[in-house]
C-alpha cells in the first residue's frame, strides 16, 4: 500500500530548517519504512479559511478583517481559497476558487455575534476538502471554545470526536489560530498534531497578523514523503505515521 504525507521540519526556536531524506527514518505503527518519494511540496494548495464571528470577536473586529484580508492576498495566486464564517452556526461565504475578491468581499461584512460552532465549522471544512486531490489545508481563527451564546451548553451539533474522526478519514492539515484568555488549547494543539498542522497562539488581536504570515511561511516550507508500506492489509484503519531525524543527524 502506497501512503504519502506532507509535513515542515522546524528546530526548538521554531525556525525552518531544509532537510533531505538522508536526514530523516520513517515509522508506521513504529515499524522502519523505506522512503522512495522525497521533495518540496510546491503544488497548488486548496485551502479553508474559517473564521470565528461570536459575539466575543466583535472587539477585535478591524484586526481581525485586516488580518484575514492580509492572509487571502499573500496566498499564491494559483491555490484555491474558500471562506467559512461561523457563529452559532457555520456558513458558506464562497467555495473554492482563485477569485480572490470574492474572498475579500466575503470578510468586509464579517459581523460578529452569537455563539461559537467551532466543531460544525470545522467538520464543514473538512468535508470541504473531503476527496479533494492535492494538497489541502484548513486555517481556523477562534478566541474561544465550542459552546452557545450564553456559555451553558455546547455550540456545536458535531462532537469533537467526530471531528478527529473526519480529520483522520480527510487527511488535511489543519492550522489552528487562537487568541486571548478563552481559547481552548487541548482542542486547538490535538487538531493541528493529528492533521500534521501547526497550532499559533496570540496574547491579543494585534498579534494575529504575525501568526497567519507564519502559516503562509509554513505552508511554501513543506515537503512530500511517499513510502510503501510494509503492512499490506486493506483494513481501512488509522496508522500512526512518525518521521524522525536519524541519529546521525545535524539538527
Amino acid at each position: 500500500i502506497r501512503h504519502t504525507t506532507e509535513f515542515t521540519v522546524l528546530d526548538g526556536q521554531r525556525r525552518y530548517i531544509d532537510v533531505t531524506p538522508q536526514d530523516l527514518d520513517v515509522y508506521e505503527n513504529g515499524v522502519l519504512q523505506k522512503v522512495d518519494v522525497f521533495q518540496e511540496a510546491v503544488d497548488p494548495v486548496s485551502i479553508v479559511l474559517t473564521l470565528d464571528q461570536s459575539g466575543s470577536m466583535k472587539r477585535s473586529t478591524d484586526l481581525v478583517k485586516q488580518t484575514a484580508r492580509e492572509f487571502v492576498q499573500a496566498v499564491r495566486p494559483e491555490d484555491s481559497l474558500a471562506l467559512i464564517l461561523f457563529a452559532d452556526k457555520p456558513t458558506f461565504a464562497h467555495a473554492l476558487a482563485t477569485e480572490r475578491q470574492w474572498s475579500l468581499d466575503a470578510i468586509e461584512k464579517y459581523t460578529p455575534l452569537g455563539g461559537t460552532a467551532l466543531y460544525d465549522a470545522i467538520w464543514n471544512s473538512l468535508n470541504t476538502l473531503k476527496g479533494l486531490k492535492g494538497r489541502r489545508a484548513v486555517v481556523v481563527l477562534s478566541d474561544g471554545k465550542d459552546e452557545n451564546n450564553p456559555g451553558t451548553a455546547p455550540g456545536s451539533v458535531h462532537t469533537f470526536d467526530q471531528v478527529m474522526t473526519l480529520t483522520k478519514e480527510v487527511g488535511a492539515a489543519l492550522f489552528m489560530v487562537g487568541f486571548g484568555a478563552g481559547v481552548d488549547r487541548p482542542v486547538l494543539d490535538t487538531l493541528a498534531d493529528v492533521s500534521g498542522g501547526q497550532a499559533y497562539y496570540a496574547s491579543d488581536a494585534a498579534n494575529l497578523g504575525a501568526q497567519f504570515q507564519r502559516i503562509v511561511g509554513d505552508l511554501r516550507r513543506r515537503y512530500i514523503l511517499g513510502y510503501t508500506s510494509t503492512d499490506a492489509t486493506h483494513d481501512g484503519g488509522w496508522r500512526a505515521v512518525e518521521i524522525r531525524p536519524k541519529a546521525s543527524g545535524h539538527y
